[in-house]
């Protein structure tokens, strides 16, 4: 038997329409404004890279979009209600969290990690769920998460233990397992070599292709191009630019913001300092 739940539900996207919407978000820590009037809203079926220079609010950003932090103005929506409408377990259950550093106490392993991301789902597998404790459902999420972040021969190591790359790919399983139609990641290929960025790509890809809305903020905009189906352009706690590569990744945007020269080839982005008289 299952327990009816009364809370709102997280609601399900359809693939390409708003599923996640910042009106005119603004955000400030203390006297200092981190976000100022932020408008956009990622589509299901699509990955979004917020990018931009260091100090421009994309943290800050993620942030408020998971409710995190409060907005000082302005709404964040999931669907068609506003996030704070929804109790904690509903936001878990459609908004899933990569942070840029990972942070774990105690001594949990990599497999009681990932399952914390079943956490909004307790008590809808059945008697299990109800005193709980794991169900069959919870099992098949792990193990098809440590497999598809690479880590199931790290399964029962000591989180602290590993290196910074296998925390992050921890971290990743544990959204991976946490079964949210959003997803949001904080640089997440940071710590990770060649070889799992390559994975990682492939798999935000897969995720977005199943309908999946990602939201990715990076500080790599070769990465953006080729991974994005949308950018984001932040500039000291402003939304300068949003739309497809082609048109936020150019000369004319860009330069003003990196104050570096930018030039564009078939075979991509290349940059360079200007001149110094």
């Amino acid at each position: 038997m299952q327990t009816p739940d009364k809370s709102p539900s997280a609601p399900q996207p359809t693939a390409h329409t708003p599923t996640l919407r910042a009106d005119n978000i603004s955000f400030a820590y203390a006297a200092t404004l981190a976000l100022s009037n932020v408008s956009f809203a990622p589509r299901a079926g699509e990955i979004l890279a917020i990018v931009g220079p260091n100090g421009s609010g994309k943290s800050t950003l993620l942030g408020v979009l998971l409710g995190a932090l409060k907005p000082t103005n302005g709404t964040v929506y999931l669907k068609d209600k506003p996030l704070a409408a929804y109790p904690p377990d509903a936001i878990a259950r459609a908004i899933a969290y990569v942070p840029q550093r990972p942070t774990v106490a105690f001594g949990f392993t990599v497999e009681e990690v990932v399952l914390m991301g079943r956490w909004p789902h307790r008590g809808s597998s059945g008697a299990s769920g109800l005193l709980g404790l794991p169900g069959p459902d919870d099992a098949a999420a792990v193990t098809h998460a440590l497999a598809a972040c690479d880590i199931t021969h790290l399964a029962h190591r000591r989180f602290r233990e590993l290196s910074g790359g296998e925390q992050q790919r921890a971290c990743l399983a544990r959204a991976l397992a946490q079964q949210s139609p959003i997803m949001l990641l904080d640089e997440p290929m940071n710590a990770l070599d060649l070889r799992h960025q390559l994975q990682l790509s492939h798999l935000l890809q897969t995720l977005a292709s199943g309908g999946s809305a990602i939201v990715l903020v990076t500080h790599d905009l070769r990465l953006a191009a080729s991974l994005a189906q949308q950018i984001a352009l932040m500039d000291r706690g402003k939304l300068k630019a949003v739309g497809t590569p082609s048109q936020v990744l150019t000369p004319q945007v860009l330069e003003p913001i990196y104050g570096v020269k930018v030039q564009q080839s078939p075979a991509g982005l290349t940059f360079a300092l200007p001149p110094i008289i």
